[in-house]
């Protein structure tokens, strides 16, 4: 069980590679392959940000022509600024070490030699790919969404208009997915068009993917130390070592150590807030924005059933997000429920004494913030969408 659930992280590991989010070594003996894959890490990110330059010059075109796919295209060319930028942050060194912390901790806690840990640490394994597959699910089938409706409209135009599109003729220009800026007669590479623009947009969508589980694979990790360590409080006395009890009772001995791993604990939790920061507060300002240009392409009556699934796929990685913050909150504060529901009362003075100041440090929770600013969790989450629908009703207004 313990390899299955290492392969199954191996796989995540692979959705970041992909994504060029993860910068470990190819598991292979090819130069070729090494090489191509650094090639693939230095161009993805500039293939996205090509996406976002493409479309952020074709907004002043569209601002006098039809000011709704202007917004759209604002909120599209904002969606890919913030995929880029998550991308880039994630690959800091910090980020990537922590990552590589966590995949080494893993491995010791799935051979443990105690079977409630492993349980433990399976059970999580379980909620984890339930958190990937809503993750990465809703993102590919946006995208295919996406793809489908564009190839359906250039079918149905074609069949509408057989003969070949020219300005002189004044047939109007042929359906695309996105509103691109392109160098050239868009019409008369329409098919190419097409293609490359399925190919752009899926690659914003592996990077979207890859970003979120990387910051959710590390945050569901920390939730796992968390509850393995309320098992090791519950239980303390039952890991007692009296032949290594350098404090003279094994049980202190015992009570210091995993005072020690709550403070390890604590300092990773801090390192990875002040790694991530700057992400969180990305998503979190960017989706009000996107929010509110979607809702206002709701009310002009636009692309109605697209636009309403795309705010609830991004509703939902937001509220995954959320939902992992508010579960490290609640697990540091069920360290203290923990060490009370451990036989303490049968220990010695000094035991109770400890427990009591572990206790009463177990009382300030591991809280993520957004940026530096507020605390994230379910209520500033829900709060975006009441942000982002202000912003829609002032833009409909004017």
């Amino acid at each position: 069980m313990a390899a299955k659930a290492l392969d199954y992280f191996s796989s995540a590991e692979t959705l970041m590679m992909i994504g060029a989010v993860w910068r470990r070594q190819l598991r292979t003996k090819s130069n070729l392959l090494k090489s191509l894959y650094s090639f693939h890490y230095v161009l993805f990110p500039v293939y996205c940000g090509s996406m976002a330059l493409s479309l952020a010059a074709e907004i002043p075109n569209l601002v006098k022509n039809d000011p709704t796919a202007a917004m759209e295209t604002l909120a599209r060319t904002i969606a890919t600024c913030v995929v880029v930028g998550k991308i880039l942050m994630c690959r800091t060194t910090r980020s990537e070490e922590l990552y590589a912390t966590a995949l080494k901790q893993r491995k010791v806690i799935s051979e443990s030699p105690d079977p409630d840990v492993r349980r433990i640490y399976l059970s999580q394994d379980r909620f984890w790919r339930k958190i990937m597959w809503m993750l990465v699910g809703p993102v590919i089938f946006g995208w295919v969404q996406l793809c489908e409706l564009g190839i359906e409209q250039s079918y149905r135009f074609h069949i509408a208009h057989p003969q070949p599109n020219d300005s002189a003729v004044g047939l109007p220009d042929k359906p695309l997915l996105c509103h691109f800026w392109y160098p050239f007669d868009k019409n008369k590479y329409h098919l190419w068009v097409i293609t490359e623009q399925c190919f752009r947009v899926l690659a914003i969508s592996v990077g979207l993917c890859s970003a979120g589980v990387f910051i959710n694979s590390l945050m569901v990790f920390m939730k796992v130390q968390l509850k393995i360590l309320q098992h090791l409080f519950r239980h303390f006395d039952r890991y007692s070592d009296v032949k290594s009890g350098r404090y003279g009772d094994g049980k202190i001995s015992s009570l210091r150590s995993l005072c020690i791993k709550h403070q390890q604990l604590i300092a990773h939790v801090e390192e990875f807030k002040d790694a991530v920061k700057n992400i969180i507060l990305l998503e979190y300002t960017s989706s009000s924005i996107m929010l509110a240009g979607a809702i206002f392409q709701i009310v002009s009556g636009d692309k109605i059933l697209f636009t309403m699934m795309f705010i609830v796929f991004m509703y939902i990685q937001l509220m995954i997000f959320a939902w992992n913050a508010d579960e490290i909150v609640s697990e540091s504060l069920g360290l203290g429920d923990a060490l009370y529901e451990s036989k303490w009362y049968e220990q010695s003075k000094s035991t109770k004494v400890l427990v009591l100041i572990m206790m009463m440090r177990c009382q300030k929770p591991l809280v993520l913030t957004i940026g530096r600013f507020w605390p994230m969790t379910l209520e500033a989450a829900i709060s975006r969408l009441k942000i982002g629908y202000s912003y829609a009703s002032v833009m409909t207004n004017h």
